[in-house]
């Protein structure tokens, strides 16, 4: 019997996990596109009308620029914006909703005994419901630093190389999302 129990309560959390999910989606997309645009994101909607060749040659033009290219490059994905409230919100709203299952596969990484509270508490969290509904960066940002730590706890667990690679890859394409990633990188 006590070697099921492991199992239901894994069961048990996957389920809470996925009604969080399930849960979070919503709170997110409930009028995400409603608002009219802020200011810094009219800035996202001028800096994301360049293809990748028009975002290397803007860089290549502006090096000092604070803002990196790849947001933007993703946003230039649903140009011409059509209904920009929405287009430039889309994917922060799906980045958002994803750091639900991410944020309890890293907290298990630290104590599985706090993975569903910092789950429920993601899931619920006002800010993190506003920032997933912003046409910004820091949905992409959380996301990705949180999938870096994901697979740099989980090599750090297992000594397993093959983990090194996505951390690397969420922590580069951190730091070509926002500079500000580079001391968390670090």
């Amino acid at each position: 019997m006590t070697l099921s129990t492991p199992n239901i309560t894994g069961r048990k959390e996957i389920l809470v996990v996925i009604l969080c999910l399930l849960v979070a989606f919503p709170l997110r997309f409930y009028t995400f596109d409603q608002k009219s645009l802020w200011i810094d994101e009219v800035y996202t909607f001028n800096d994301s009308r360049d293809n990748l060749k028009g975002q290397i040659k803007f860089y290549k033009e502006n090096p000092s620029y604070v803002h990196p290219p790849f947001f933007f490059i993703l946003t230039h994905q649903f140009y011409p914006f059509t209904k920009p409230e929405r287009d430039l919100r889309i994917i922060p709203l799906i980045l958002g909703t994803l750091s639900i299952p991410m944020i309890y596969l890293l907290a298990a990484q630290f104590s599985p005994s706090i993975a569903l509270a910092c789950t429920l508490s993601l899931t619920f969290m006002v800010y993190h419901i506003s920032l997933s509904q912003d046409g910004r960066f820091y949905s992409l940002l959380l996301f990705l630093g949180m999938s870096g730590l994901y697979f740099l706890m989980r090599h750090l667990k297992t000594s397993k190389r093959g983990y090194l690679i996505p951390a690397a890859l969420s922590f580069v394409l951190s730091f070509y999302t926002s500079f500000t990633s580079i001391p968390f990188i670090a």
